[in-house]
């Protein structure tokens, strides 16, 4: 009886290592393919307006939150449209750096303020069904770094705060990223503590719409900053080194408990987001996007590197810190993915782009000023983009119809 059972037990600790080599190691990184793209000028599709005509933002976000905006870096970080409502995260400045946010939204016509969050800025949101989930950029104004914050939000409520020592974001700092599965379960890219010694990033799961959260696992060994799930398995972005923040780009076969790396510290911290059959990211220099299709080993992953034009670079450059890039700068309508690139003259203008196939990219409105966040308004076919500072400003752009 003693020997069946130990061969029983010795059989299954085998298959549990088979398994456990079956999944891809961090030095079996596939190679990547890189692709020259090019810049094109295309019918301008429209002129851009404010999206609110005749409004100071920075007096209005004051007036509502109680925060001050600061001088340079107040803006709009992140937007999220549910349905016929424009959802705005405003912060007092970047994320982890100045206290008070703010959530208003837009129906076209009126914007109200829906509510403060007690947050060192917000960069963050997602939406499932009628319910919107922010993260925590970093607790602030007497919330600590024992629980982090989770909030949500519906058309008829402020915002709720989840916060719970014990079976909540357990000594997280900040939410750096969110991802809303198809079943409702909300992913978690995290930086979190021990004893405020030991830093690490972090991968966390809700089943219950944010009140309560389980730990997957320790990813990087100072933030995570991205996590989202592609034909269906999960990739994220992480960081090892605060020195520079280059980010990894690693997938998850088995739902965030192991992880591989793909792309190994050359990831900008900037969503990942979905184009049809391909997961876009940018590199760390901003230079370039990386493509990515989804096998299950990877060994079978297809990467490919679109080198933008020389002079160009996605997102605005800030000379207090040059690795910094905002979070939101991709967004996709009508099989285009958009971003915005910054140079290609001595007068750093800003140009939107498009493209379909990440090689050819077309030109669709520019801007003088440094542009933060990127959004797409389905219900009203707008582009929608913001810029910082004490003149910031919410632009959109209508786009035509889709052939």
């Amino acid at each position: 009886m003693k020997r069946r059972m130990f061969t029983a037990v010795s059989l299954a600790l085998a298959m549990v290592m088979i398994l456990l080599a079956a999944l891809p190691g961090e030095t079996a990184v596939p190679a990547i393919t890189t692709i020259n793209a090019r810049l094109l000028t295309s019918p301008s599709v429209g002129q851009p307006q404010p999206l609110v005509l005749g409004l100071n933002w920075p007096d209005w976000y004051e007036s509502n939150a109680r925060f001050t905006a600061d001088s340079a870096q107040f803006g709009a970080y992140v937007m999220q449209a549910i349905g016929d409502e424009l959802f705005i995260g405003l912060g007092s400045g970047r994320p982890a750096e100045f206290d008070g946010a703010l959530i208003a939204a837009y129906d076209g016509l009126t914007l109200r303020a829906v509510g403060p969050l007690m947050e060192q800025g917000v960069h963050e949101m997602v939406a499932y069904e009628e319910t919107l989930h922010v993260g925590g950029s970093d607790p602030c104004c007497g919330d600590g770094w024992e629980a982090g914050n989770h909030y949500t939000i519906t058309a008829v409520s402020p915002p709720q705060k989840h916060r719970d020592p014990g079976q909540g974001l357990t000594n997280v700092i900040h939410t750096w990223g969110l991802w809303a599965a198809p079943n409702g379960d909300l992913y978690a890219a995290t930086s979190a503590h021990e004893f405020q010694v030991v830093y690490r990033g972090q991968v966390w799961r809700s089943q219950d719409g944010g009140q309560n959260w389980l730990l997957l696992s320790n990813l990087g060994k100072y933030r995570a900053y991205d996590v989202t799930g592609f034909q269906g398995q999960l990739y994220a972005l992480y960081a090892n080194d605060s020195n520079s923040e280059r980010n990894t780009l690693a997938f998850s076969p088995n739902g965030g408990r192991n992880w591989a790396d793909l792309i190994v510290a050359d990831m900008q911290r900037i969503h990942l987001t979905e184009l049809g059959e391909t997961l876009v990211g940018v590199s760390f220099d901003r230079t370039a996007v990386y493509a990515l299709s989804t096998p299950q080993t990877t060994a079978g992953q297809t990467i490919i590197r679109y080198q933008l034009p020389d002079g160009y670079k996605i997102g605005s450059f800030y000379d207090d810190a040059p690795g910094y890039a905002n979070y939101n700068l991709l967004t996709t309508a009508d099989a285009y993915l958009y971003t915005v690139l910054e140079g290609g003259d001595a007068t750093k203008t800003y140009t939107i782009v498009r493209s379909r196939d990440l090689q050819s990219w077309e030109a669709v409105a520019s801007t003088p000023e440094p542009v933060i966040s990127l959004a797409y308004w389905p219900a009203r076919r707008w582009l929608i983009w913001g810029d910082n500072g004490r003149s910031a400003t919410l632009w959109r752009l209508e786009l035509a119809p889709s052939p």
